[in-house]
């Protein structure tokens, strides 16, 4: 759950007996304000980059205006608890981040697959004109580790290259390029770690995380033709838990000669007799 207390943000924390933890401290608007973080019993952890607590297993990770960030290591059940971050402004801020531990047995049965709650494709219109370029999203809800998403028009991969365009973080996602067919799409290469991360472009994909569950929404811009009329877009799931999960929308396209019938014939009802 993210925390927001006016000017300081934080999220809370679940890790497994062993691992490390990471709080962050986070202000909005800095004003050069001193940051400190207060473990449960409010003893003072950090006072900005200096460490009164003599428990070596708090580390600096990062320090500035902006951010205090600490690491826990080696986390046992009795570091569980309420975390505090304090700005020193007038009047003074404080919000609380929580630290969950898991056991060993819950800490396997939390990384285990979890296959995607359903799986749905909208398109941007039902009836398309030759030569025109239609949008099609495709979304897996809620899984666990995020799905990767590929699309097939018929029996025929839409094969995507990775067009080089910068990658969010170290772990995060990249817009990828069909090779044939003339269409767009954006696919999922890591999950992210950040609530929501959405690219820029006309090929966009969206990771939403909550807790350790995940929504991929992976979007397809296709350019159709008149062979294309009838032809099912299918959108098909690569996940660990779950084998050929898919869902698929058949494509009507108008021919131009078909349109410009109508307009025609639009005008002679038009026109007065």
């Amino acid at each position: 759950m993210l925390s927001d207390g006016q000017n300081l943000v934080t999220e809370d924390v679940t890790v497994v007996e062993g691992d490390v933890a990471t709080i962050s401290c986070r202000v909005k608007n800095s004003d050069d304000s001193v940051i400190q973080l207060l473990n449960p019993n409010r003893q003072t952890i950090y006072f900005r980059d200096f460490r009164p607590l003599k428990d070596s297993r708090f580390q600096l990770v990062n320090f500035s205006n902006s951010e205090l960030r600490v690491s826990l290591t080696n986390v046992s059940i009795s570091d569980e608890g309420r975390y505090f971050c304090q700005l020193y402004t007038d009047p003074p801020q404080e919000i609380y981040t929580t630290i969950t531990v898991l056991g060993e047995e819950q800490g396997r049965a939390h990384s285990e697959p979890v296959p995607p709650r359903n799986l749905v494709i909208d398109i941007e219109k039902e009836t398309a004109v030759e030569g025109e370029e239609i949008e099609l999203n495709c979304t897996a809800m809620a899984s666990r580790p995020a799905t990767t998403i590929r699309w097939f028009k018929g029996n025929k991969e839409l094969t995507v290259t990775l067009l080089g365009l910068p990658v969010d973080g170290e772990e995060g996602m990249g817009v990828q390029r069909e090779q044939e067919g003339g269409g767009l799409a954006a696919g999922v290469l890591q999950p992210v770690l950040t609530a929501l991360s959405v690219l820029p472009g006309p090929g966009k994909s969206e990771v939403e995380r909550w807790s350790d569950m995940y929504t991929v929404t992976s979007q397809l811009l296709l350019k159709v033709g008149r062979e294309d009329d009838g032809v099912p877009v299918i959108c098909l799931v690569d996940h660990p838990a779950v084998k050929d999960l898919q869902t698929q929308r058949y494509l009507e396209v108008m021919s131009l000669l078909g349109t410009e019938e109508s307009r025609d014939e639009e005008l002679d009802e038009a026109m007065p007799t």
